[in-house]
């Protein structure tokens, strides 16, 4: 592990590092062995520490990438030992924010099967899981590079409720990290019918959550009082829902 990592640390001589990153790029096993290492809890912390000295490359987060091995990381975060757990979706978060100029554009190639394992992430009832899933899910989807991407999970009224959902978990950390995701299905200009009548149906119990959420600094009372007055114009615009 020591030796994979010193071999890509920044101060590395241009050509060295070349070489090895060119290494790793054409020998793509390389991370299926990383990836198996998952399997044992032993192995599974060293192997991540290897895998994310690799992503500080952009050209290595795309041979991982579509190598297919983050669907794995998505389901080892599910892993019973919660410091596999943990590393493994601190692996995900690495590869998918490091260089989102790479991910953004695979994310959106493979946005069905990614979200179809990801989702379940937001409702394990795992604090540890929930609330790195959700601050992952909310740093790709605030950031330019995942705009279209960002567009689609909000047009999606599975994935509104989902987030409803987590609004109403009992700890405040989730509960803030929900609403960071929540806030932009409210204020997309865009949004499908379907969102716009889930949000009004549920005009009350999200006023009334969204204003006995527990104090937050400035910015969260802001966004907080924004999101509220958002959902009552929208209720003036569509005065009849029928579901």
């Amino acid at each position: 592990m020591n030796v994979c990592c010193a071999l890509l640390w920044p101060d590395l001589p241009e050509e060295v590092a070349a070489q090895v990153m060119e290494y790793v790029r054409f020998h793509p096993t390389l991370f299926s062995k990383l990836m198996d290492c998952y399997a044992n809890e032993e192995a599974a912390l060293f192997s991540g520490v290897v895998l994310r000295s690799f992503f500080r490359y952009g050209q290595l987060v795309e041979t991982f990438l579509t190598s297919g091995k983050a669907f794995e990381l998505i389901s080892y975060a599910r892993h019973p030992c919660i410091d596999v757990a943990a590393d493994a979706i601190y692996t995900l978060r690495t590869a998918m924010l490091e260089h989102k100029e790479v991910s953004g554009p695979w994310l959106l190639a493979n946005y069905d099967e990614f979200f179809a394992l990801y989702n379940p992430l937001l409702q394990c009832q795992d604090y540890v899981v929930e609330r790195q899933a959700l601050t992952l899910l909310a740093g790709m989807l605030m950031d330019r590079n995942f705009q279209r991407v960002m567009m689609s999970y909000v047009s999606n009224e599975q994935h509104l409720k989902i987030i409803m959902n987590l609004l109403l978990a009992d700890s405040h950390a989730i509960q803030a990290e929900a609403f960071h995701v929540f806030k932009i299905f409210v204020v997309n200009p865009h949004k499908p019918l379907r969102i716009q009548q889930i949000l009004v149906k549920n005009k009350d119990r999200l006023v009334a959550l969204l204003q006995t959420l527990h104090a937050r600094p400035g910015a969260w009372k802001l966004n907080n009082n924004f999101c509220v007055l958002y959902i009552y114009s929208l209720s003036a615009r569509l005065p009849c829902v029928r579901l």
